[in-house]
C-alpha cells in the first residue's frame, strides 16, 4: 500500500502508537489510492488491484484494531 492508506489506518485507530506494515504478508506489488487511479502513473497502471480494494482494506484494518 502506498503511504496515505497507511495514514489513513493510523488516523482510525484509538491508540497512540499504531504502526501499519505493508509488506509483511504476501506480495500484491502497488496499492495505491482509489482516487490516484484516474491519474494514471506507474503505480496505478502497475497495480493489480480495484480502486475498490482500499476501502474493503480499510475497513478491514479498523475491524481487526477494534478486536484488540
Amino acid at each position: 500500500m502506498l503511504t496515505q492508506i497507511g495514514l489513513n489506518i493510523k488516523a482510525a485507530s484509538p491508540y497512540e502508537h499504531t504502526f501499519v506494515s505493508a509488506f509483511s504478508n504476501g506480495y500484491t506489488h502497488y496499492g495505491p489510492p482509489a482516487e490516484e487511479y484516474a491519474l494514471g502513473g506507474y503505480e496505478t497502471t502497475e497495480c493489480f488491484l480495484a480502486p475498490e480494494w482500499q476501502e474493503m482494506f480499510e475497513a478491514a484494518a479498523r475491524e481487526v484494531i477494534a478486536q484488540l
